[in-house]
């Protein structure tokens, strides 16, 4: 990625309505053909999703609110 680029992905975790960890990879253009991969706890999911972010330069938008 190129300083000063717009980055067009973002990557976080969440909670499905089930209460399962979730990460997710959500592109910009598309929030519809987000990407969800279940984990079994919430610091794994947050984990992928900070090296996701961190690989492959784009921004990583957090987790759920308390």
């Amino acid at each position: 990625m190129i300083v000063g680029e717009i980055c067009d992905t973002q990557t976080g975790w969440t909670y499905t309505q089930a209460g399962r960890p979730v990460a997710f990879v959500m592109p910009l253009d598309d929030p519809g053909g987000a990407t969800y991969i279940q984990f079994d706890n919430w610091w794994n999911a947050l984990r992928f999703a900070l090296t996701f972010a961190h690989y492959n330069g784009c921004e990583y938008v957090g987790g759920p609110e308390s």
